[in-house]
């Protein structure tokens, strides 16, 4: 067993929760931000598990000595909170107090593997935390959204908005790349097939990130027929959601082949007409 797997086990079956006062986790914290570049110089590093819907959630915070403002970090599928590193760093180091959980199913949380019944657990547990955690009344509140984090914010922006002063999207996911396929293959899966294989896109220049994701013990190495068919239903209902006045900035990269982007930026600006969609030429998914 890996030192990184060893960690993982131990802050799994400790589960401390939120906030962590004691030391039986930092050993293996340290493993963890070490491991997946975390830079924690001049930053107050604060996490554990909260219970919500009686399912845990990992939730960490990243706090500068000084910060301007304070931003959640919404990672996507298959992700969580330690392949934001480089953003969380950069934010960090920018002046920005980062707040971020895994989501049902991926990372440090609970529940089933990369799966989820609807949706709609995933904007229960974001408004959550948020509410519970990180609005702040002296600092201004903005959202960061990668893909899959981008669709529950969509929930958000549209049925309660201006929840946050600010809203970033990064490479939506409203729908996935070549959507119609994907719904007539779902169709031919037997109902006992529970998971089908990922495969790895190249979904960044940057190579080392690629072959780093592939032995990451945290992602997963299955798609799961479950979260699709929730995928699927949510589509449904977000076609009937409101318009809302909220301002969005949206950055897409034209080459992204994980998401239908351009039915998405255009779904988007619809539900969201003062959204702001800058393109990125020759960027994937993970921008």
């Amino acid at each position: 067993m890996r030192p990184i797997e060893k960690a993982l086990a131990t802050i799994q079956q400790t589960e401390i929760f939120f906030p962590c006062q004691e030391d039986a986790l930092e050993e293996a914290m340290d493993t963890y931000t070490t491991f997946y570049g975390v830079k924690l110089t001049d930053i107050k590093h604060s996490y554990g598990y909260v219970m919500i819907n009686q399912q845990k959630v990992f939730l960490q915070s990243f706090k500068p000595k000084r910060f301007q403002a304070t931003i959640l970090l919404v990672h996507g599928y298959f992700d969580h909170t330690g392949s934001m590193s480089h953003l969380i760093n950069f934010l960090t180091a920018n002046g920005y107090h980062v707040w971020s959980y895994d989501l049902a199913g991926h990372g440090l949380s609970g529940g089933e593997r990369v799966s989820i019944d609807d949706f709609l657990y995933y904007q229960k547990v974001l408004v959550e935390v948020s509410e519970k955690y990180v609005m702040n009344e002296y600092h201004p509140t903005y959202l960061v959204a990668h893909s899959t984090g981008a669709a529950i914010s969509l929930n958000i922006l549209t049925q309660q908005p201006h929840t946050f002063n600010k809203v970033v999207m990064l490479a939506p996911l409203v729908r996935s790349y070549a959507w119609h396929a994907s719904i007539i293959g779902k169709k031919m899966i037997p109902p006992f097939i529970k998971h089908t294989k990922r495969y790895y896109r190249k979904n960044t220049s940057n190579k080392e990130y690629h072959s780093f994701v592939k032995q990451d013990p945290l992602q997963h190495h299955q798609v799961s027929i479950k979260w699709l068919d929730a995928l699927f239903l949510w589509n449904q209902k977000v076609k009937v959601y409101s318009k809302s006045n909220q301002s969005v900035l949206v950055i897409q990269g034209d080459e992204d082949r994980t998401v239908d982007w351009r039915f998405n930026c255009a779904f988007i600006h619809q539900k969201l007409p003062g959204s702001n969609i800058i393109l990125v030429s020759g960027a994937n998914h993970q921008l």
